[in-house]
């Protein structure tokens, strides 16, 4: 089996191609979190055309996609602790 796979973390993108859990390809990126997603995708896609280029994969050989995320959530969400009160890093205090 052969995937892309993609680590979307908050400062950094970690983008492979696998197959049967061997890593073919991979390339880190700066995730550019500052720029809407419409503008990041087709960096992405871009990026892993040229992954599979260099594993030697044709893109319609690929069988999945298995992406994790940093977590997503709007700016202005707080959360909460179980006991009620705001996390530190959500007050600023």
């Amino acid at each position: 089996m052969i995937a892309l796979a993609g680590d979307i973390g908050g400062s950094r993108i970690k983008l492979a191609v696998v197959r049967d859990g061997s890593i073919l390809a991979r390339r880190i990126e700066p995730a550019k979190a500052d720029l809407p997603w419409e503008h990041r995708l087709p960096a992405l896609a871009e990026t892993w055309r040229a992954l599979c280029h260099e594993a030697r994969i044709e893109l319609a050989a690929v069988d999945g996609l298995g992406l994790g995320f940093h977590s997503l959530r709007p700016p202005d969400l707080h959360l909460k602790r179980r006991d009620g009160e705001r996390n530190e890093k959500e007050t600023g205090t």
